[in-house]
Parts: structure tokens; sequence; C-alpha cells
């Protein structure tokens, strides 16, 4: 079997230039084009997940963050609840439809990414960086991990959230997702995150498939925001987490967490 589609490798992330800029053509919008699949009601679906599993572990740290930058952060929703710790957002996003000047009242500076993965920041100039389900629609990820790593002061905290599974054939069109998304081994992103200097202290694995189907209904539209529902989830994730499988082709393989929450540490 192809190592790309059994979570051997990933797909894209040994791109050369060329590759690199017809992928970031093809994903510059993407999101904005979907961008529906990820708000209820106008409420930013993820709120209370993210919540859940990443920010309660960063507020319990007691520090305030001068620079926080969120990776393909859109209009700031995902980090809008980091405000009252945070002194200055960056959001390195695509979409100039989504660029402001304030995120939750705090000032935030939008940059586009680089094609070639670049992060346009000084080294050690950041605190706090986010990427919640960013790097699946990035081509190079092991680069990009890299950048993140030497952006990151000593001691800063990287949060990510990123679907573990192949999201199916990204060769085809797919309803809901966009052009190249893909889902990224657990196994990998481990590995790029020690070769980056980012010491792991924190994985939850989330986004219980079956759950997210429901989500992906009229019925459970609003289901990450539901307090309820987290537990739930994170019994679930955990309790599965032995069925994850990078390609997932029965229902039983299905049966599995969808997504993982990461947290590393800046050594």
């Amino acid at each position: 079997m192809e190592p790309h589609f059994c979570g051997q490798a990933l797909y894209g992330n040994d791109f050369g230039f060329d590759d690199l800029r017809r992928w970031y053509r093809e994903e510059e919008d993407a999101y904005a084009n979907i961008e529906s699949s990820d708000l209820a009601g106008g409420q930013y679906s993820y709120a209370g997940v993210n919540n859940w599993y990443a920010w309660r572990f960063i507020r319990a740290q007691g520090r305030r963050f001068s620079h926080c930058v969120a990776l393909g952060g859109a209009r700031g929703d995902d980090v809008a609840p980091l405000a009252p710790l945070v002194d200055h957002f960056t959001v390195i996003e695509p979409f100039r439809g989504f660029w402001t000047d304030q995120i939750a009242g705090k000032p935030a500076t939008y940059l586009a990414p680089e094609i070639s993965g670049e992060i346009a920041l000084p080294t050690g100039s950041v605190d706090l960086m986010t990427s919640l389900g960013t790097l699946h629609h990035i081509a190079n990820v092991s680069f990009v991990v890299r950048e993140i790593g030497r952006v990151l002061a000593p001691g800063g905290f990287f949060v990510l959230r990123e679907p573990i599974h192949s999201m199916g054939d990204w060769r085809r069109p797919r309803d809901g997702k966009t052009r190249n998304e893909r889902g990224i081994p657990v196994h990998l992103m481990k590995a790029w995150l020690a070769a980056a200097h980012l010491e792991l202290v924190r994985t939850r694995y989330c986004i219980f498939a079956p759950l997210e189907r429901l989500r992906r209904t009229s019925f459970g539209r609003n289901l990450w925001n539901y307090r309820g529902a987290l537990p739930l989830d994170q019994l679930l994730s955990a309790a599965f987490s032995w069925n994850n499988k990078y390609l997932r082709n029965n229902f039983f393989e299905k049966i599995a967490p969808g997504a993982a929450y990461m947290i590393a540490r800046r050594t």
C-alpha cells in the first residue's frame, strides 16, 4: 500500500517549491469557502472543545503571554478566549477577508503565510503559538513545525489540534473538505515536535468519530459547545484510542477518536 495512505509518510511533506505554490493556491481561500461547517447559528463550533482540552491547561499555568501567534486563525474565534492572558495577537492567515486589527479587544496583526512555510517572525519572539485544525491544510508540515520551534522562546507553549486519520482519498473531491487536506499520523507529529525541540507535555485524543458524525447533523450542530458532551468525548476517545488507525476502511475502524490535542513546550 502507498505509504501516504497507511500513515507511514505524509502526503505533501516532501514537495518542492512549484508543488508548494500549487498547493498554496488551492488551499488559500478554501477554508473560507467551507467555513459554515465550523459555525452553528453564527457561533464558533469548537469554542467549548478548545476550552476543555487546551485553554483550561493554559490558564492553569498562571502566566501572561506577551505574544500569541495563531497559525490559520481566521477571524480569531479560536484564540479569543485567551485575550485576558495575551498582550498582542499575530494571526497568520491567507484569506484577507478574515483580517482585523483586534481580537476580543486586544491588538492583532495579520500576516499572509509564506509559500515556503517560513514564519516571518524573529527567532524566540513568541511565547504562545496555536494551530487548531490548520497544519493538515499545509503541505510541508515538518518544516512548518521546525519554524514554530524556531520562533518560540524557551518555555513557550505550542497548542495544536489536528485530525489523526486520512480523511479519505484526497486525490478526489470530498464533500465538506478542501482540495488537499488530510490527517496527520500521531507518530509522525510526535517525531517532528521532538526534532523542533518541542517537548510534548500533554496529549488528549478527542472528537470521537461517532459523536462528530452526530455534530454534522442539524440535531447535534452545536455539540462541542455543550459542556456535558465533553467528558463523554474524552472518555470514549481515550477508551478507543487503541483503535487509532490512520486509514479507516470499515465501520469498526471508524469507532475511534478523530483528532488529538497536543501541547508542547519549547525546551
